[in-house]
């Protein structure tokens, strides 16, 4: 079955050798030589499409290229671990194949599995738990991927994030639906600056005038970190319980 071919090829030895250009030109000959074959899923998918023919096949095949790419500098006696340690239930293992398979053949857009790679490759190095992955792996797929590329950050020494402000209405509304920014009531003291400013006395009032504001929340922040940021390093606060 795909699921148990592609848990068989996340610790497969042969990952390391996917990264030349080489491995994608196999790729759009439709794994008719070369390394590819020697991966489980990929011999499974050429089976498949040998079959049918199917476009959708041919780039679901990308997808998964893309994504095992993005696990080949995870040692694979790392990988292997993870995976046996899944195996202590034969339900749950098969879950971590079939949800795989399904968060990858869902993707719109070939750049969105490098993201779920990084975003796995977090979940192998036990940085974020398996459900946060599914969690995130869902955002992914609901985002539109041009906004999602704008949603970038910084971590300072302290392990602090922090992001740019200056989205459109328009990508914010679209950060808010998709459950990475949150909205928060706070005090506008501007407004009430600027009213007091046109009342005889200048006196601000002190009752609380509400103001609407949108700010990335805790998973969209380890959205960014794990899954856009390419190189970053967990710090002690990116550790769940």
């Amino acid at each position: 079955m795909l699921e148990h071919d592609l848990i068989n090829s996340v610790t497969s030895e042969k990952l390391k050798e996917l990264a030349s250009e080489g491995a994608e030109v196999a790729l759009d000959n439709f794994l008719s030589d070369g390394v590819l074959k020697d991966i489980p899923i990929f011999g499974s998918l050429y089976k498949i499409y040998q079959a049918g023919h199917s476009i959708r096949d041919a780039i679901f095949a990308k997808k998964v290229f893309r994504f095992l790419t993005g696990l080949k500098d995870i040692p694979s006696s790392q990988r292997k671990a993870f995976i046996e340690k899944m195996d202590g239930s034969e339900i749950f293992n098969h879950r971590v194949g079939e949800k795989l398979i399904v968060i990858l053949d869902r993707l719109d857009d070939l750049d969105k599995p490098t993201i779920i790679a990084r975003l796995f490759k977090a979940t192998v190095c036990e940085t974020i738990k398996f459900e946060t992955f599914l969690k995130l792996a869902s955002i992914v797929d609901k985002a539109f991927l041009p906004e999602l590329l704008r949603l970038n950050g910084e971590v300072d020494h302290r392990g602090f994030f922090y992001t740019e402000r200056n989205f459109t209405k328009e990508t914010i509304e679209h950060f808010y639906t998709i459950g990475i920014f949150s909205m928060t009531i706070k005090d506008d003291k501007m407004l009430k600056r600027i009213q007091a400013e046109a009342t005889i006395g200048g006196k601000p009032k002190d009752e609380f005038v509400p103001r609407m504001e949108y700010e990335i929340n805790k998973i969209g922040e380890k959205l960014v970190k794990f899954g856009m940021m390419e190189h970053y390093v967990a710090n002690q606060y990116d550790m769940e319980e």
